[in-house]
């Protein structure tokens, strides 16, 4: 008998156009957890790592494609989308059983600049910056969100689940 850890992670979007929702994820992303991501779940578990205390959602911009060689520093198939107010946003989640979800706490970003596009997001151990551990990430289900404006809001839902695999 063999048995394994899977660990997923899935993405949920949302543009409002002040109270009008333009669109809303039908089905969730599935997203990439990175090797980095997972070394730093092994380090903390088994073997008394720093933990990040506060995790944080960020946004890439059109198209991205994320690796599991993919750290916060360096991230050859996306680019970091940051026409946004503020820095990443904390990811608020809340565990019920083997899930971890911000489905309560959304991370809203509020675009400030016409005519951009985002194309997927992650969740990293830092606000602002290359350092702290890359989680995971993923495209958007639905494709790029292009022709965003001023004070459109990006909400992103981020779902990230443990289960036994036999």
């Amino acid at each position: 008998m063999k048995d394994s850890i899977n660990i997923k992670g899935r993405i949920w979007v949302e543009h409002w156009r002040g109270d009008r929702l333009l669109f809303s994820s039908k089905k969730p992303t599935k997203n990439k957890v990175t090797n980095e991501g997972l070394q730093h779940l092994l380090d903390i578990i088994l073997l008394s790592g720093s933990q990040d205390t506060t995790w944080f959602v960020g946004l890439c911009a059109a198209t991205p494609t994320v690796a599991a060689a993919d750290t916060l520093a360096v991230h050859g198939g996306w680019t970091e989308f940051t026409a946004y107010t503020g820095n990443r946003k904390a990811y608020t989640g809340v565990r019920s059983g083997q899930t971890v979800s911000n489905s309560a706490s959304l991370a809203e970003f509020t675009i400030n600049a016409d005519t951009q596009t985002v194309g997927g997001a992650f969740v990293g151990g830092a606000e602002t910056g290359t350092t702290g551990a890359l989680l995971c990430g993923a495209a958007f289900s639905g494709g790029n969100r292009p022709g965003l404006m001023t004070n459109d809001v990006l909400k992103i839902r981020y779902d990230i689940t443990a289960a036994s695999a036999a």
